[in-house]
Parts: C-alpha cells; structure tokens; sequence
C-alpha cells in the first residue's frame, strides 16, 4: 500500500482516537463491553452449502441511553469478521452454458471486515467506517476496500429527537466528499435513526417500539452490500422477509479493457444475491432465525444462473464482558 494511501486512512482513525481519549474518563458506570456478534449462519441451496462463521466485539462510553439533549460525551466502537466459505466451489453457467474461466475465478473463502468508531463531545459528531467485502481485502486494491470519514454539527438537539448535519469523505472504490445527515427520533409511537453519506445509508426504523406486536425495518447500503429486513414482531418471536445483496472483489482478475488515466485498475466482481421469508427468536443476547431462501449469481456485472432454492438457520449471540 502507497504512503499516500495509507496517510489517507490513518488521519481519521487518529482523528476518532483522539474522541476516544476524551471520553474514556467520562461516567464508567455507563460503559459497556461485548463480544458480539458471536455467530454462525448455514445456506443450504440447490446448488450451493455456505458456512459463515462471525465474530466481533463492541465498546459502549459515556453517555448511552439518554434523551437527545442530555448526551455530553459518548463514545462507540465495533469491530467485526466473518468468513463466507463455500463448501464447494460456485459453479458459473450464463443460460446453462458452463464458463470455465469465471468459475476458475472463483475462490472458496471470502472475507468481511466492518470497523466503526462513532464519537460525540456535545453537539460535535465524529464518525469513521471502514468495510470491505473481497477475496483479499486492502491488499486488493481500492476495489477491496471502503473508508468514510464524516464530521457534522447538531443544529437540531431536543429530548426525543435530533438532526446533524455535516460532511462526508469517502474513500476506496468510490472516492468523494459528500455532505453527511444523521437523524434521530424517539417516541412512544415510533422510533428511527438514519446515518447517511454517500454512498454508504443506515436506516432503522420501529413502529410501536414498547408494544407486544410491533414491526421494524432495518435497511443498509453501501459501496459492497444491501440488505433490507421487515420484521412483525409478538413479544421476542417475529416473523419477516428479507433481500441481501453482496458484491465481493476478486484478486487476480482485472479487467483488461479498463483503462483509467490516474492509474486505477478495475478487478471483475462477483454478486451474491438472497431473498428469504423466516421466522426469528431474539432474546437480547440469543437471536435464532430460519426460513426459506432464493439465491442468484452475478459475475462482471452480467446475470448468472443461480444457485437455487433452499434453506438457512442463523445462530446470533452476545457475551457481556463489562
């Protein structure tokens, strides 16, 4: 990696230290420390097994849990990992004709990397996210990987609600400054939270959030993935449907028709596609889900056969440390 590159992802990770440094003296009694997600999920398709092992840890500082207009400092961090590990091989088809050479393309272990520091000091907003979906991430190139950086100012701050507004860089495979929003609503009769800066969206929302039967949406989007969920929930048992979408970037295949004048290079990208209709079980620190799944492949932005129908069982759990 180049050192202009690596200047360009160390000054926000130093910049969301120094947030850290700030707030780690601030009201321990409040901290929290997790290994979560713990996990592990199981697709079993027509024509494809999938085994996704997860592990991460997460760290709560300062003031968490109270109205809007009461947080002072607060500091959050989360680091996850999970393997995508194919027990064989995808096999490409384009109608039903085999491609040898993308198939060959295709390794057997992806990997995914989510690193967020989130740090507030009043009315001050500071966030920095890295994520990459890839065959081998940073070391694949800008292709592997994504970093946003994001600076915003609460203009609106009340008790049960509150709106930042500021600005965004991005960098990896997409490279930009883009303004930043951040709202926060939280009612009795509803509850959301939307981070956004492009190209990177975050939106939760909760209808009835105190109520036995209750619905949420949770809804993310990215440079590598998309994932929508709408859950019916009764007391700790739900109901949903869900579409995920993920595109990893693979190592040792370049385009050879891309040329770009500063020098970049595109690597061809592999799409997986899921939509599922499941039942769920969440007890705060055990979440159990199951249902039905539809698979589709996409390889160098063109529409494969996919893998089938089939069914998956996910495994969630958390471990208080502190």
């Amino acid at each position: 990696m180049s050192s202009r590159i690596k200047n360009r992802i160390i000054f926000p990770i130093l910049l969301c230290m120094i947030v850290a440094v700030n707030v780690m003296g601030q009201d321990k009694e409040r901290n929290t420390f997790y290994i979560k997600p713990l996990s592990y999920d199981f697709f079993f398709l027509e024509d494809l097994i999938i085994h996704s092992p997860a592990i991460g840890v997460e760290l709560f500082l300062g003031d968490h849990n109270v109205p809007f207009n009461e947080v002072n400092r607060r500091f959050s961090a989360s680091a996850n990992y999970r393997a995508v590990i194919f027990q064989e091989k995808p096999v490409i088809e384009f109608d039903g004709e085999y491609d040898e050479n993308a198939t060959s393309h295709i390794p057997w272990l992806f990997h995914h990397i989510d690193i967020n520091l989130d740090g507030r000091i009043k009315r001050h907003q500071l966030l920095l996210k890295f994520f990459s979906d890839a065959e081998v991430p940073l070391a694949g190139g800008k292709d592997s990987f994504q970093i946003g950086a994001a600076w915003g100012y609460e203009i609106i701050r009340r008790s049960n609600w509150s709106a930042i507004l500021g600005a965004a860089y991005s960098y990896g495979r997409v490279w930009l400054f883009s303004p930043y929003f951040r709202l926060g609503i939280d009612t009795d009769k509803f509850v959301l939270s939307l981070n956004s800066y492009f190209p990177h969206i975050e939106l939760s929302f909760t209808i009835a959030p105190e109520s036995r039967v209750r619905f949420t949406t949770d809804i993310r989007m990215d440079t590598y993935r998309e994932d929508y969920e709408w859950i019916f929930w009764y007391r700790i048992f739900g109901i949903g449907v869900k579409a995920s979408t993920v595109m990893y970037a693979l190592y040792d295949n370049i385009k050879d028709d891309f040329v770009c004048p500063c020098g970049h290079t595109e690597r061809i990208t592999f799409w997986l596609e899921f939509g599922s209709v499941f039942a769920v079980m969440d007890i705060s620190f055990l979440r159990i889900e199951a249902g039905m799944i539809t698979g589709d492949y996409i390889y160098d932005k063109s529409s494969a056969d996919g893998p089938g129908k089939g069914f998956y069982i996910s495994i969630k759990g958390a471990i208080p440390i502190l």
